[in-house]
C-alpha cells in the first residue's frame, strides 16, 4: 500500500478590516464624549448626593471647588444615567395619561428642590421621584431615589438593611427639600436595582421615616468645613490645599485618587503609608 500524499493546506488570508476597526474606534470615541459631557459629569457645585460622603478630605475638596480627574470615561455611572432617563420617561408618560383623564398626577418626576445652604451657596438637587400621597395610600409624601448598583453594593446594603451614610443623607436631604417646598413628607426610599442580575426580583429597597435631624447634621458638617475653607482662603489658596490634604480620608474611598493631592500629606510630601492607605 502506498502512502497517500496529503494536500498542503494553504493559510487562509485574513481580510483587511483596518477601515472598519477605525470606524468602530470613532463610534467608541463618540460614546465616551457623551459620557464625559453629561450634565452630572460637568457639575461643579456640590449636590445632595455628595454631602453625606464619609471622606472628610473629599467633602472639603468638593466644597473648595477642586476638579476631579477621571482617568477614563466612567461607564458604570453612565449605565445608571441611562436607566434614570428611561424611568423618567416611564413615570412622565404615566402622569400624562392620568392627567389627560382629569385625575391628579401620581408623582413628581426629576423636580429640583432646595435642600439648604452651605456658606453662601444655595444647594439644590433633582429628586428621581416624589410621591405626594404615596399613590393614594396616605396623605403624606415619600421621596424615591434609584440606585443602579453592582453585586458588591447590593449584597452590602441588603446584609446591613441600610443604604450607607451617604445615600441615607441624600434621601433625607431630598425630603427636606420637598418639606421646604411646602409638602408634607413622612418617608424616604432608595431602590437598589441590580446591574448584574437578570431580574428586578434580586433588587433591594430601603424605606425609612423622614428624619430632619439627619439632613440638619449633614448640612452642619458641610458648613463647618466651608467656614474653615473660607477662613483659610483669606490667607492663601495654598493654606486651603494644605488643610484639605491633612484631613482624614475614608478607607476605600474611590474619589481620593481623583484629586491632585493623592498620596500627599499636609506638607505636600508623599508618604508610604498614604500610598498604601495606612493611617
Amino acid at each position: 500500500m502506498t502512502a497517500q500524499t496529503l494536500p498542503v493546506m494553504q493559510p487562509v488570508a485574513q481580510p483587511d478590516l483596518s477601515v472598519q476597526e477605525s470606524v468602530m474606534g470613532m463610534l467608541k470615541t463618540m460614546i465616551e464624549h457623551e459620557i464625559t459631557n453629561q450634565p452630572r459629569s460637568l457639575q461643579k457645585r456640590i449636590g445632595p448626593s455628595e454631602i453625606g460622603m464619609d471622606c472628610d478630605h473629599c467633602l472639603a475638596a468638593r466644597l473648595a471647588g477642586w476638579d476631579k480627574h477621571e482617568p477614563v470615561p466612567a461607564w458604570l455611572p453612565f449605565i445608571g444615567t441611562a436607566v434614570h432617563a428611561t424611568l423618567e420617561r416611564l413615570f412622565t408618560q404615566a402622569n400624562d395619561e392620568i392627567v389627560a383623564k382629569g385625575d391628579k398626577p401620581l408623582c413628581l418626576v426629576e423636580q429640583r428642590v432646595t435642600v439648604g445652604q452651605i456658606g453662601s451657596q444655595t444647594i439644590t438637587g433633582s429628586t428621581d421621584l416624589f410621591l405626594p400621597d404615596q399613590l393614594g395610600a396616605t396623605s403624606t409624601g415619600m421621596t424615591v431615589d434609584w440606585k443602579i448598583v453592582g453585586n458588591r453594593t447590593l449584597d452590602k446594603v441588603r446584609s446591613a438593611e441600610h443604604p450607607g451614610k451617604q445615600y441615607e443623607v441624600q434621601a433625607h436631604l431630598y425630603a427636606r427639600g420637598w418639606e421646604n417646598a411646602g409638602y408634607d413628607v413622612s418617608h424616604v426610599a432608595v431602590y437598589f436595582m441590580p446591574r448584574q442580575k437578570p431580574t428586578l426580583n434580586e433588587g433591594y429597597w430601603w424605606i425609612a421615616e423622614y428624619n430632619p435631624d439627619i439632613a440638619d447634621k449633614a448640612l452642619a458638617r458641610a458648613n463647618h468645613f466651608q467656614r474653615q475653607i473660607d477662613a483659610l482662603a483669606t490667607i492663601s489658596s495654598d493654606q486651603v490645599g494644605k488643610w484639605i490634604s491633612g484631613l482624614d480620608r475614608a478607607a476605600g474611598c474611590y474619589d481620593c485618587a481623583k484629586y491632585p493631592d493623592y498620596h500627599m500629606d499636609a506638607n505636600g510630601q508623599t508618604s508610604l503609608g498614604s500610598v498604601l492607605n495606612i493611617k
